[in-house]
This record gives C-alpha cells, structure tokens and sequence, in this order.
C-alpha cells in the first residue's frame, strides 16, 4: 500500500511540476530558416532517382558547378560571391548522372538575399 501511495504521490508531482518546466524551456533558434541578406540561396528539389550536378549560368557566360542533388531529395546551394552581386540573369544547367540530356532552366532574375527554387522533376 505504500509503494502505491509513493507512487501515487511521485505522479501527482510530476504532474504539478512538468507544465512549469515546460513553460520555462525556450525553443532553439532555427537559423537555417532566418533570411540572410548576404548570400543569393538554390534549393534544388530533386523529384527523380537519378542524382544531379547542378551548374549556373550568369549572364551568358561559363557555367559552374554548384553541387550534386542526391535523388529524392532536397539540397541547399549558395552561389559564390562573384556571381551574386546586384540584380543578376542566371540559368541552371542539370546533369542527371546516369541520364542522357541535360535540362535548362528559363532565365532568372535574383540578387543577393534571394531564395531560388528549382523542381528536377521526374523521368
């Protein structure tokens, strides 16, 4: 009966003093979903198997490799300096790896801050 009680008591101050904890824990700031003003940000989202090289094109120039989009997934690019200065035209190029033609993006106007979506989409 005494194990009971004890157990019963231990229970109820829990129950007391859990809501007060929780009400003191403060969530962890999440910096990947804070803008940054700095840097012109790709997130490729790969809808097909095959994994991806993504490059960029500014402006009619070279292009040069950002990355590798596993398949199936989503990666998260950052354009280098020197192509994010200002109001900039860019194109992506996509390799699927294993695939036989590349894609190209339309044009895109971006500057620095900007959050890029691109959809691989499946075969």
């Amino acid at each position: 009966m005494r194990t009971a009680f004890s157990l019963l008591t231990g229970l109820m101050l829990l129950a007391i003093v859990a809501p007060a904890r929780a009400a003191e824990v403060r969530p962890e700031r999440d910096s990947s979903k804070v803008a940054d003003t700095t840097k012109t940000i790709v997130d490729v989202r790969n809808q097909g198997f095959l994994d991806a090289v993504v490059y960029v094109i500014r402006d009619g120039g070279y292009a040069q490799r950002l990355g590798t989009a596993i398949g199936n997934t989503t990666a998260r690019f950052v354009l280098p300096a020197h192509l994010s200065g200002g109001l900039n035209s860019f194109k992506f190029v996509v390799h699927r790896i294993g695939g036989r033609n590349d894609s190209v993006s339309d044009e895109i106007l971006a500057s620095r801050g900007d959050v890029i979506e691109l959809t691989i989409p499946p075969y």
